[in-house]
């Protein structure tokens, strides 16, 4: 999944161990009840935290901040 959401211009995710349970327990609730809302919100709460991870690695803050300087 984490190489579509690239290919879509999607901010990715990265199923974590501490939050397996509940990713599982959503995605069975998508398959049998087709109900998706709880696994669409699963998958943007880990989006939100891997965009926050990765804005350590983010070139273009730490550019504007040298120029400003």
């Amino acid at each position: 999944m984490f190489r579509e959401c690239l290919a879509n211009g999607i901010c990715p995710f990265i199923v974590q161990d501490k939050n397996r349970a509940a990713y599982v327990t959503s995605l069975k609730k998508a398959q049998t009840e087709e109900n998706y809302s709880a696994l669409v919100k699963y998958f943007e709460a880990e989006q939100a935290e891997y965009f926050e991870r990765c804005q350590y690695f983010s070139v273009e803050d730490r550019y504007l901040e040298c120029i400003r300087q």
